[in-house]
């Protein structure tokens, strides 16, 4: 899916130097943060840095995405 920060990005790249698990890679060519909420561990090292607190919205989308994936397969393994 599309993970990005379109909204209040001052481009500072704060965020992309901020993540160790290669979450949240540089799109050069439209100098945004895209973010692989796969590789996501919920750490909050980005948000931490956000000039802005523009991530924290993410963050949470991205959580509960991640919860909801969560659950499915619980149900699909209870099958």
């Amino acid at each position: 899916g599309r993970e990005k920060c379109d909204f209040g990005c001052t481009h500072c790249r704060k965020c992309f130097k901020a993540c160790e698990y290669e979450a949240i890679v540089w799109n050069k060519d439209k100098q945004i943060p895209e973010f692989d909420p796969n590789k996501c561990t919920d750490c909050g090292a980005c948000i931490e840095v956000c000039p802005n607190n523009t991530l924290e919205r993410l963050w949470v989308e991205s959580k509960e995405k991640k919860e909801d994936q969560k659950e499915k397969l619980k149900e699909k393994a209870v099958i």
